[in-house]
């Protein structure tokens, strides 16, 4: 199995304490401590995120959300990138599970096979315990992007281990 959302995390960033009382307003106090790549303004992301939401929840279970745009708004795929982010208060968001989200992946792809590739690798990391108690800690992202590479290594190597 492919690592790309290793090579998509070392491209974006690791944000905590992103504040809101909406998922809304987190994506508001989000989308201003984030850098994005030139050709995208914070504001036409925000607003993508937004319209995004309000169709479907990106909420996926486990406290996880992975946030992102209905269309590409890039154009390279060197500026493809996750945001990580740990919001300071978890949110509904009405999750397949119901539980509260806590953290958010906020994935700005290039084309829909890099968005499914990233979509493919954190529905696998979503699985496993280990990357859950992870996520918990808030690591930085030296230790995040080595565990990650853990995981896909040990499939890798072991692919009965994979489901």
């Amino acid at each position: 199995m492919k690592n790309k959302v290793s090579e998509l995390i070392e491209r974006g960033e690791l944000v905590s304490d992103v504040q809101g009382s909406t998922i809304m307003e987190a994506f508001e106090d989000l989308v201003k401590k984030v850098t994005l790549p030139e050709n995208i303004t914070k504001e036409t992301l925000l607003s993508e995120l937004k319209q995004r939401e309000q169709l479907i929840s990106t909420a996926v279970g486990n406290g996880f959300a992975i946030p992102h745009p209905r269309y590409s708004l890039l154009k390279n795929s060197e500026d493809e990138r996750i945001i990580v982010a740990w919001l300071k208060e978890p949110l509904a968001m009405n999750s397949p599970d119901m539980r509260p989200v806590s953290v958010l992946f906020l994935l700005l792809s290039a084309n829909s096979g890099s968005h499914m590739d990233a979509l493919s690798n954190l529905a696998f990391l979503f699985q496993k315990n280990e990357f859950k108690s992870l996520m918990q800690s808030v690591p930085q992202k030296s230790e995040l992007l080595e565990k990650i590479s853990g995981f896909f290594a040990e499939v890798n190597t072991n692919p009965e281990r994979e489901a």
